[in-house]
């Protein structure tokens, strides 16, 4: 099992998106591009979780929702960021947004990518193919428009198969922060889809379906494979369960206050 870190983006100061991009499952994805910055989006120079934030908004300035990219990495400590994640559709490379998870160094032309953050691609290339349970084709971005992306050290670096020196990737600790306020009421949980009589379960069908998707994206942060989608079904089940019987609390696969709860204030282990 690929064991790696993201940054979630709850941690990088995401403020948000201009509208809501589209939701995509994981049994989409079949491709995984390498980007690099060039000289045509956020100023380099910049260091840790400025980053993603000057991408983030370089992107919403665009007309974009934000940051177009599924990942971005750090040239200089290799840390991983959480841009558009595992459950959103991209917006990095034209006809390939769907189906292609996106991660960019963050160098500039001519600049040539250092070995740790080498190591953090290949190692997210790694746990992205074990996520969607496929090995994903490696692209660089001029693999599916003309452009001068991912620039030529890099892009020769894919075609060579993304070899990494073994070295150990790094693992920022990422600190649990409060949980939102639960948002259903007295006696409800999130739960299958049943007739609309039964107030009790709430599925996502018929309302809270942006609530539901909240808690499935903090699961997705904390590494679990789970569709983003609002919408209560097996797959949502099933990750329900098991974190709770990781955590230690009443295994019944439905998303009460203290599963909502634990998703944000437990460790991530």
């Amino acid at each position: 099992m690929v064991e790696i870190a993201i940054v979630p983006r709850s941690q990088w100061g995401f403020n948000g998106w201009a509208s809501q991009p589209y939701s995509v499952s994981l049994s989409e994805r079949t491709e995984f591009f390498t980007h690099y910055n060039g000289n045509a989006t956020a100023p380099l120079g910049l260091k840790g979780s400025d980053i993603p934030r000057a991408v983030h908004s370089w992107h919403k300035g665009q007309g974009w929702s934000g940051i177009g990219y599924n990942f971005i990495i750090d040239n200089e400590t290799g840390v991983i960021y959480e841009g558009r994640g595992f459950n959103l559709v991209g917006a990095h490379c034209p006809g390939h947004n769907r189906q292609g998870l996106s991660s960019q160094i963050f160098i500039g032309e001519g600049e040539s990518p250092s070995q740790v953050a080498l190591n953090s691609q290949r190692a997210l290339y790694d746990f992205c193919s074990e996520r969607v349970g496929r090995t994903l084709a490696m692209r660089g971005h001029r693999d599916g428009i003309t452009t001068s992306c991912p620039g030529d050290p890099l892009y020769a670096w894919v075609r060579a198969g993304m070899p990494s020196n073994g070295a150990v990737v790094p693992k920022p600790e990422i600190p649990s922060g409060s949980a939102p306020a639960y948002p259903l009421g007295y006696n409800q949980y999130f739960g299958p889809r049943i007739p609309v009589s039964n107030v009790n379960s709430v599925s996502g069908y018929y309302s809270h379906r942006e609530d539901l998707r909240m808690w499935q994206a903090r699961m997705a942060e904390r590494g679990w494979r789970i569709d983003v989608d609002g919408l209560y079904g097996p797959n949502t089940a099933s990750v329900a369960r098991a974190f709770q019987i990781e955590k230690a609390l009443f295994a019944d696969g439905l998303i009460g206050p203290a599963t909502w709860r634990a998703a944000w204030e437990a460790p991530i282990t």
